[in-house]
């Protein structure tokens, strides 16, 4: 199942310098290990207004900022200081990667996708942009597109789980190359065995496969650890159905209760309950 990836740029230090960049300074300047994101906040924004910083560093601060504004779902403000960077260093591909996450959180995916696109033009190695864009296309129902970026993902980060996971479940979706996908979700599980949206994702393709006690499986497995999402319990229940197990309408109504668009969500897939 895709899962999107929250940038938290500030804990994961996902922008790759950016950490080092206020190291150079003050970590806590920056609001690193504060509990409090409102005080991180007035901490970057202490930086900011000093005018002390030079052209750089003001941009990675800005990036930093940006995602606590993220954090507190603050995303109007969060593009702001993404921008800011951007006028700062525009050559630098993270700032179009952090704007282009904002515009995704508030499904803006049309500038969502071209932030990514104008990212990966500047860095073409830049891995972030390419499975963020990855999972703005699927979410745009663009699943082949999509694949490329997985693709390019997982040559960039092979031992990113996320990636293999991704390409699963698009794969799954269009519903060709299912041995593949198969091989995808088993390598993002072997990865990653505690993320219960993985086992989804391999509980749908063994669906497509009609391994449907198999399916059965993943689902319990995702379900146990955490993923109790409304697909899990409504491919669950058509696994089960499939097989006679007329306990799968409950699991369907559940599933639905869950995500009340599901069944037309899946219906666009081509799986349906009348199946």
């Amino acid at each position: 199942m895709i899962r999107h990836l929250l940038l938290t740029f500030v804990a994961l230090g996902a922008f790759g310098g950016l950490v080092g960049a206020c190291a150079a300074q003050d970590l806590s300047d920056c609001g690193h290990g504060l509990a409090d994101l409102s005080a991180a906040v007035a901490a970057c924004t202490a930086n900011i207004q000093s005018g002390k910083l030079g052209k750089d560093l003001l941009a990675d601060t800005l990036l930093r900022r940006a995602g606590y504004y993220e954090q507190l779902k603050a995303f109007d403000k969060a593009v702001g200081d993404c921008t800011a960077a951007i006028a700062q260093r525009p050559d630098f591909s993270r700032g179009y990667v952090c704007r282009g996450v904002m515009y995704d959180e508030t499904n803006r995916l049309n500038l969502a996708i071209a932030d990514y696109s104008h990212a990966l033009r500047l860095n073409p190695n830049d891995g972030l942009a390419a499975i963020n864009r990855g999972m703005a296309l699927t979410k745009n129902n663009d699943f082949a597109a999509s694949i490329l970026d997985f693709n390019n993902a997982i040559r960039l980060v092979p031992d990113g789980a996320l990636g293999w996971n991704n390409r699963c479940w698009s794969r799954a979706i269009i519903g060709k190359e299912l041995d593949a996908a198969l091989a995808d979700c088993n390598e993002a599980i072997r990865l990653s065995p505690a993320e219960g949206s993985y086992w989804n994702s391999r509980g749908f393709v063994r669906f497509r496969m009609k391994q449907y006690r198999e399916a059965i499986g993943d689902y319990n497995a995702s379900i146990a650890r955490g993923h109790a999402s409304g697909s899990s319990y409504y491919i669950r229940g058509l696994a089960k159905l499939a097989l006679g197990d007329a306990s799968g309408n409950a699991d369907i109504v559940r599933g639905v209760s869950l995500e009340s668009g599901i069944a037309a969500r899946f219906a666009g897939y081509g799986v349906s309950a009348k199946r």
